[in-house]
């Protein structure tokens, strides 16, 4: 079995620093004292917070297809549990 090739996933990888300072202060807006809050609108009179699952706004930001990665992180596992259900050719 080839091993598969993971461009998205790579992309996150190379970018995880910034994620990761993105994500720091998305928290911080959220933290109870400063109130802020990322929204999307619901209909033209109300809006809801997106709690938590920032991850493919974040994705999208960086210009990574968020569920081609997920399709990438499934097909690296298969391959791992490939690799370790076939004997060693030792």
């Amino acid at each position: 079995m080839e091993q598969p090739k993971t461009p998205n996933c790579d992309k996150m990888l190379a970018v995880k620093d910034k994620s990761q300072v993105l994500t720091e202060f998305v928290d911080w807006l959220n933290h109870k004292e400063k109130g802020y809050h990322i929204c999307q609108w619901f209909d033209e009179t109300l809006e809801y917070a997106s709690y938590g699952g920032y991850s493919k706004l974040f994705a999208e930001f960086f210009g990574i297809d968020y569920d081609e990665m997920e399709r990438e992180k499934q097909a690296i596992l298969t391959f791992i549990r490939a690799q370790q259900d076939t004997p060693d050719a030792s």
